[in-house]
């Protein structure tokens, strides 16, 4: 899930016990939003990299273009 602000995952922590949100990033949130979609596609990528799954589900609420403008130019196209 991509987090879109400090106060969404202060919420995502407090609601959801099985998730935690890392005062790390809460902390960058505050400052800058455009950081959950950074870090969101930053895990993307490492999971893309460790062959360890044949893909993600990636939820991104309302950062959709975002999303998919990093991802494109994050992740080159493989066919």
């Amino acid at each position: 899930m991509v987090v879109a602000t400090a106060g969404m995952g202060r919420k995502l922590s407090a609601d959801i016990p099985q998730l935690a949100v890392p005062a790390w990033l809460l902390a960058s949130l505050a400052d800058d939003p455009s950081v959950g979609v950074e870090h969101a596609c930053e895990m993307v990528s490492q999971v893309r990299d460790s062959d360890a799954f044949a893909g993600v589900h990636l939820i991104p609420v309302r950062r959709y273009r975002e999303v998919a403008q990093r991802l494109e130019t994050l992740l080159p196209r493989t066919r």
